[in-house]
């Protein structure tokens, strides 16, 4: 996760909403999940170094990925995966593309509604190949990174 990414600068992160609701038909899609499942919905503004870096809007299974607090979302969930949980996470799905802000994302990140950001839609899975999460994440379009390792083998 984006702590890992920049262990070496401060990440923090500001909850703007989190609940526990059931899933919804493209959710229970994305998921794989039954459609009785309930899903933390966490929306969460990442900053490193104090800057404004990237709005997630992020849905976990509760049926794999337990116990999800706002304390633990306001650190690294996926630290909490690992450790706590002791999952293996293995790989995440990234859909890259460029967008146009919206009014609330841009307040959120500093800019001004209308311009551009940079924005992936992510699937995560356990080592296992069990889909954990799925989100949307919109990137301040000056302070985006991405490093892609690939192997083909």
């Amino acid at each position: 996760g984006l702590t890992t990414q920049f262990k070496n600068k401060n990440v923090t992160t500001k909850i703007v909403s989190f609940e526990l609701k059931k899933a919804h038909e493209r959710l229970i899609s994305k998921l794989k999940c039954d459609p009785e499942t309930l899903v933390y919905h966490i929306k969460r503004l990442r900053f490193v170094d104090g800057d404004p870096f990237v709005v997630e809007y992020t849905y976990y299974n509760s049926e794999v990925v337990s116990g999800i607090t706002q304390e633990i979302a306001s650190s690294s969930i996926f630290a909490y995966i690992r450790e706590e949980l002791k999952l293996e996470i293995g790989y995440v799905d990234m859909i890259i593309s460029s967008d146009i802000l919206s009014s609330e994302d841009a307040v959120l990140l500093g800019l001004e509604d209308g311009m551009p950001s940079l924005k992936t839609e992510n699937v995560e899975m356990l080592r296992n190949g069990k889909i954990f999460a799925c989100s949307v994440d919109v990137h301040h379009y000056r302070r985006a990174k991405f490093l892609k390792l690939s192997n083909y083998i």
